[in-house]
């Protein structure tokens, strides 16, 4: 886990952009970001790790 809270992941989706998110059979969820027409696709058991899937991503850059 990330030790991030939810407040964080809010925050940070607020100024992500567009995005959207499924879920399969409860078993993924996916997190879809549109930045500026750069599509990008992150995955978790839950949409919890999606986003921190996609926040380390981005501090990685």
């Amino acid at each position: 886990m990330s030790g991030r809270t939810d407040a964080e992941r809010l925050e940070w989706l607020d100024g992500v952009g567009d995005f959207s998110v499924t879920s399969h059979a409860n078993e993924y969820c996916f997190l879809h970001l549109d930045r500026c027409g750069v599509k990008e696709m992150f995955s978790g058991d839950n949409i919890a790790e999606a986003i921190d899937a996609a926040m380390d991503a981005e501090e990685q850059e």
